[in-house]
């Protein structure tokens, strides 16, 4: 693209009024406070509330800037520019104040505060690691937290700790991964909790005998979009080579318990053959 093609933007004038030369904060979030402390980051809330009572309820929450909610002439502008047709809805801009995505949402969801500082290179090298991942399963080096484990069979559960089927199965596996460890078998189960709120962590945490990634690791992302999970209870069996073995085995625990170990496609196709035979 010609760059008389490109479009850049004045953010002061385009977040700005003849009214009005101030946005408003609200300062009352971690994570937000550590990337806006590099000084070449921020946020502004353009809100769609109707009344300004719900504007102000919900902006008490948040920890950025955002345009007053009296000012809705820049607001409905706003809209109009970045094509906004619904709520939820992200504009990253460059520092020069290009457009870097209209789809800000989906970056964030994919890549969260990893994706920083949300330049086209940082989001392009993202996928670029990920592709990588998938043509060469690199696990080892993406699993740095149980890399000590070489030579075993490792199982990542990804598990909401307060869902119902997440509970039954963490019973399941419990009982088979004591029983593997009795009978010595090289076999190494990590948690990893998809949960909200820390004591939600904990108390999982406390109620099983294997390892687990720290409470929301930066790593957490990454794994869900590389295993490509799709359901709220999903273990993941890693050979002791560092390759998938299987992307997600809870059925086969459910069925067969133990016996469904080590998780290859072998033993997969025997206990097939044992079904078949008792049908």
């Amino acid at each position: 693209m010609a760059d008389s093609a490109i479009v850049t933007h004045d953010v002061v004038s385009l977040l700005s009024s003849p009214q009005r030369d101030f946005l408003l904060r609200n300062n009352n979030d971690q994570v937000y406070n550590e990337v806006a402390a590099n000084g070449d980051f921020e946020v502004v809330f353009v809100t769609d509330d109707e009344d300004d009572e719900s504007f102000y309820n919900y902006f008490s929450k948040m920890p950025w800037l955002a345009i007053p909610f009296y000012d809705s002439d820049t607001r409905n502008d706003l809209d109009e520019l970045f094509h906004v047709k619904g709520i939820l809805h992200l504009v990253l801009l460059n520092e020069i104040g290009k457009v870097v995505t209209e789809d800000g949402v989906d970056v964030m969801r994919e890549y969260g505060v990893e994706a920083y500082p949300f330049t086209s290179a940082r989001i392009q090298k993202l996928k670029d690691q990920e592709e990588e991942f998938r043509k060469n399963q690199s696990l080892r080096n993406l699993l740095i937290h149980v890399s000590e484990h070489e030579g075993k069979t490792v199982g990542l559960y990804f598990c909401v700790n307060s869902y119902g089927s997440c509970i039954d199965l963490t019973k399941w596996l419990k009982e088979v991964y004591e029983k593997l460890k009795a009978k010595g078998e090289n076999f190494e189960d990590v948690f990893i909790f998809l949960e909200d709120d820390e004591e939600s962590f904990k108390e999982g945490l406390e109620s099983v005998p294997w390892l687990s990634l720290p409470f929301k690791d930066k790593i957490y992302g990454k794994l869900a979009r590389c295993f490509e999970l799709s359901a709220l209870s999903t273990l993941v069996i890693i050979s002791p080579n560092w390759k998938t073995l299987h992307s997600n085995v809870v059925e086969v625990i459910e069925e067969h318990g133990i016996d469904a170990y080590p998780f290859t496609l072998e033993k997969f196709a025997e206990l097939d053959e044992i079904m078949k035979t008792k049908d």
